[in-house]
């Protein structure tokens, strides 16, 4: 669950550009999930947020559960891990 006092909150478009996909794909993510996973949203009105810590918890078991077919999924896990990293800065 997103917690508005110990996370940073962030815009499904601001999740979107961190993972490099598009803001539809994180839609989808927040709205039916994936593999059994939903992406953790938070509703202010109409306004619609995730956090960094939810897009870690989202991705993480992906992430783990899958080992690297070939050397670009590799890549592409170590550039995701590098842009969250940066973001917590």
């Amino acid at each position: 669950m997103v917690s508005v006092v110990t996370e940073r909150l962030m815009s499904l478009k601001q999740a979107a550009e961190l993972i490099g996909c598009s803001i539809q794909t994180v839609r989808k993510w927040a709205d039916s999930g994936c593999d059994g996973r939903v992406l953790e949203t938070i509703k202010f009105g109409r306004l619609v947020r995730t956090s960094m810590e939810a897009v870690e918890r989202f991705q993480r078991p992906h992430i783990t559960r899958h080992s690297f077919q070939t050397d670009d999924d590799q890549k592409e896990f170590l550039r995701v891990e590098a842009a969250l990293a940066q973001r917590h800065g």
